[in-house]
């Protein structure tokens, strides 16, 4: 978990290599826009963060700007 003093927030870090790679969690099944708001933003703040995963319970699949969501089931394949 980290949060910043302007209260952005991302639910883990994950070091891989020499990359951060933020992960943001929620529980629903359902995809909305919103869910990616924070992640989107984290990833602005560095060059070492190349991509982001959004895990839900809802379809996997890859957006255009090196965010992926995937279903909580798939998360230990990732990495």
């Amino acid at each position: 978990f980290y949060r910043d003093s302007n209260g952005l927030e991302v639910d883990v870090l994950f070091q891989q290599g020499r990359n951060l790679v933020p992960i943001e969690i929620k529980s629903s099944s359902t995809y909305k826009p919103e869910l990616l708001k924070s992640l989107k933003r984290f990833m602005e703040l560095s060059p070492a963060m190349e991509s982001g995963y959004l895990v839900y319970a809802g379809d996997a699949f890859a957006f255009s700007n090196n965010i992926n969501a995937v279903r909580f089931d798939q998360l230990r394949s990732l990495f």
